[in-house]
């Protein structure tokens, strides 16, 4: 799938159906994590960096993603750590379906 540098109509108006990619770590925002998960592999969906082993989270906002050894460089105090081990993190699948018995 390709992805076009210019906007979209849709994507002018607000309706962007494709995310934008999760920010590498030379654009880390302060403050620091507060939440950092670990994992075998993280599918970021960017071609530039299609793949990582850590992600930092503050309120439940991505701010980067990377190695391990880069995003714990960036962690303070009172950053909590998750590792999910040898599991893979896949992003976006949410499958809000039920299967209604009458």
């Amino acid at each position: 799938m390709a992805v076009s540098a210019q906007p979209s109509s849709a994507e002018e108006q607000g309706d962007n159906p494709v995310p934008p990619p999760p920010p590498s770590l030379g654009r880390l925002r302060e403050p620091k994590p507060d939440l950092v998960v670990f994992a075998r592999r993280i599918h970021t969906l960017d071609n530039s960096q299609p793949e990582v082993e850590a992600l930092a989270l503050c309120d439940g906002i991505l701010q980067g993603v990377g190695s391990r050894h880069e995003v714990l460089a960036l962690c303070g105090p009172k950053t909590r750590f998750i590792d999910l081990g040898r599991r893979v993190i896949y992003p976006g699948f949410i499958d809000p379906h039920v299967h209604a018995a009458f």
